[in-house]
């Protein structure tokens, strides 16, 4: 017979000063981070923003201890990072303006990353217009010869915006997703699913990071680029690249936390999956360029 246990766990100060008795004592080197990282999170789900004051670390290591503990293995060992796409400001001159004016009412470039736990770009195509859908440009990501590619086993956090499929997980319809939707006194997952999509969000957040400490560090994409499109969509191969050297060799360069709130704070519709309007003439010369 199945026993179900009821415990009452110890409000969440006490295993910050367990975490700072252990630093003194010098023993904190003996345990694993991620089991008390987990214990931290197990006694009620905080924000990263809560977190890091108190223990005094950086927030990717805090994030990868997350990733790598059983905090993340509620959905698999196997999930190896997330898939999003964002918005970058783009100069656009002539009569396709109007196919580059994203739902938010600028024009950009929609540019698809595939990012890992470590805040590292898998995989950027870049060049897409503001107005096609992300799980478009996923299509043709995967179609390309030199694409993203996908290890046998192993899948990709999405979020409603993407088909739910094989390789790519994405959380329950209909039920309450953001991060802010839990945020505040009773506001705690009620249901299976609801949970299931916490810890979904709270993992696939790792992209949003991305793109938060990307447009921070290259600030050049917070604005429209004064270059030929070409030029813009080559700008943000070139700095994704810069920005894996910089994680790779500058581990002390850390950035505070910020989410790219345009995607962040951005509500999904399913309305949204008829949301493609790419001309026949583009749509032809994108193929023509990938044979």
């Amino acid at each position: 017979m199945l026993k179900v246990f009821s415990i009452s766990l110890p409000p969440r100060e006490t295993f910050g000063d367990f975490f700072f008795l252990l630093r003194r004592l010098s023993l904190i080197a003996q345990i694993s981070l991620a089991l008390f990282f987990s214990l931290w999170v197990v006694c009620a789900p905080p924000s990263f923003a809560s977190t890091l004051p108190r223990v005094s670390i950086a927030a990717s290591l805090l994030h990868r201890c997350l990733a790598s503990s059983s905090f993340a293995s509620t959905l698999s060992e196997d999930c190896i990072g997330a898939i999003d796409g964002t918005h970058i400001p783009a100069m656009i001159v002539g009569n396709d303006s109007s196919n580059y004016r994203n739902r938010h009412g600028f024009t950009s470039q929609n540019v698809l990353t595939a990012c890992n736990f470590d805040l590292e770009f898998i995989y950027v195509l870049s060049g897409w217009e503001g107005s096609a859908h992300d799980s478009r440009i996923l299509t043709d990501a995967l179609s390309r010869r030199n694409g993203l590619k996908l290890p046998q086993g192993k899948y990709f956090l999405v979020d409603c915006g993407f088909s739910n499929r094989r390789q790519f997980l994405a959380p329950f319809r209909g039920v309450r997703y953001h991060l802010s939707d839990f945020t505040g006194q009773g506001r705690h997952p009620e249901n299976a699913n609801e949970l299931f999509n916490l810890r979904h969000a709270s993992l696939r957040n790792v992209v949003e990071r991305l793109f938060g400490i990307f447009k921070s560090r290259f600030t050049i994409f917070k604005t429209t680029p004064p270059f030929p499109f070409k030029i813009q969509a080559k700008l943000v191969l070139a700095c994704a690249g810069l920005h894996n050297y910089l994680r790779k060799e500058c581990r002390s360069d850390e950035f505070p936390i910020e989410l790219d709130t345009e995607d962040a704070l951005s509500s999904y519709s399913e309305e949204d999956d008829d949301f493609e309007i790419l001309s026949e003439t583009q749509e032809q010369q994108r193929e023509n360029a990938n044979q």
